[in-house]
């Protein structure tokens, strides 16, 4: 919890945990300021909390990271097309007055679909399976890569859009 906590804290956010675990108290009133975060590894959970944060801030808030990371943040972000910066290992936002509603399809992560993959790929010949929804990021697919490359015969489909779709076979 400390490492999601310290960076909030820096944007002016009032948490506590307990020696850095739960249960975590999140105080209301505090007004966030922008700023630029620096972390030392790399994280998609940091990254979304500390930039989510800066959406509700005014100005500019980015978040430096030493390696790439998942990039769930976009989707969060993309409601008014605004959805961040990247500029080499640097994201940023664009705090804002005020922010809608918006629908979210908020897909299922790649590494608990991975057992079901596992699974399928031990079947009876001629078995198939299909997972909907499932969150393919390059920074996460190294799982399907190394399928791939014992002979596991994979069919990827990105999005709806026509022409968006990659067989790894």
């Amino acid at each position: 919890m400390e490492r999601v906590a310290r960076p909030l804290r820096q944007l002016g956010a009032a948490i506590e945990t307990s020696e850095g675990k739960p249960p975590v108290v999140v105080r209301r009133g505090h007004p966030l300021q922008a700023g630029a975060i620096r972390s030392e590894v790399a994280s998609a959970q940091v990254k979304s909390a500390v930039l989510l944060a800066g959406l509700f801030s005014e100005g500019e808030t980015s978040f430096t990271e030493p390696a790439k990371s998942r990039d769930r943040y976009r989707a969060a972000a993309a409601p008014d097309g605004g959805a961040g910066v990247q500029r080499g290992s640097t994201v940023s936002v664009r705090g804002r007055a005020t922010l809608r509603g918006f629908a979210l399809d908020v897909p299922g992560d790649l590494s608990s679909a991975a057992f079901l993959i596992a699974a399928a790929l031990i079947a009876p010949e001629g078995s198939t399976l299909s997972l909907d929804h499932v969150g393919v990021n390059p920074t996460r697919a190294g799982f399907l890569d190394a399928l791939a490359m014992f002979g596991a015969r994979l069919q990827l489909e990105l999005g709806s859009a026509p022409g968006r779709s990659r067989s790894r076979s």
